[in-house]
């Protein structure tokens, strides 16, 4: 693909695979920010009830002055409400694995505008490479951009399945092991979230589409 009627062609087509990966992006994003918020308040409410259990059965005199039967449901309740609430975010961590994999699709499925008719890879010379798409963001630069946004969340990802693993496997944690894990959760440690917006600004405004990251 190299004459001009040819390169105003694709780059049509590059045009609407461009705005599918945007909304995809908008979506995935969408998606996981919501997912991060669940978490927080379940990553709370885990290690609250952790701690408040251990400090009931550290008090030997309250312990004892339950009856045995007592004692045992009290355990048995705390056992399936701590069940309920792991299982609740590892919902919420499924839901974020699938945010990254929705952004890792949607970054694919552009990427193969560049696919040539009789071939499966790209060319390194294709023209077609530092082309503007719309205005003056080229496919290089915009598969560049998206790449590493996407590298960002998956290994952000990484960092809650840990989470989520650690408090799963609890040990005898004191509260600064879990309020270290509250704050990663929140923080998303990984992941600038001042320059994705900046990312995703700047290709909308190039695109000519709009975007609201509320």
């Amino acid at each position: 693909m190299s004459t001009p009627l040819e390169l105003r062609n694709w780059r049509k087509g590059a045009q609407r695979s461009l705005r599918l990966l945007f909304n995809g992006m908008v979506k995935a994003l969408g998606e996981w920010k919501a997912g991060v918020a669940q978490g927080k308040i379940l990553t709370t409410d885990i290690a609250n009830l952790i701690l408040e259990y251990r400090c009931i059965e550290k008090d030997a005199a309250l312990m004892d002055s339950l009856p045995l039967d007592a004692r045992s449901i009290f355990q048995s309740r705390y056992t399936m409400k701590l069940q309920r609430k792991l299982d609740s975010l590892r919902m919420i961590v499924e839901a974020l694995a699938n945010a990254c994999a929705s952004m890792s699709k949607a970054l694919e499925d552009f990427k193969t505008i560049l696919l040539c008719d009789d071939e499966s890879d790209t060319h390194l010379g294709d023209p077609r490479l530092d082309m503007a798409i719309c205005t003056s963001l080229t496919f290089r630069q915009i598969s560049l951009l998206f790449d590493d946004i996407v590298e960002k969340y998956q290994r952000e990802l990484g960092i809650k399945q840990k989470i989520l693993d650690d408090f799963c496997n609890d040990g005898q944690h004191d509260e600064a092991f879990y309020q270290v894990h509250i704050t990663a959760w929140m923080t998303d440690v990984e992941i600038d979230s001042n320059r994705v917006q900046h990312v995703m600004r700047d290709v909308a405004l190039d695109a000519g589409m709009p975007y609201n990251n509320e």
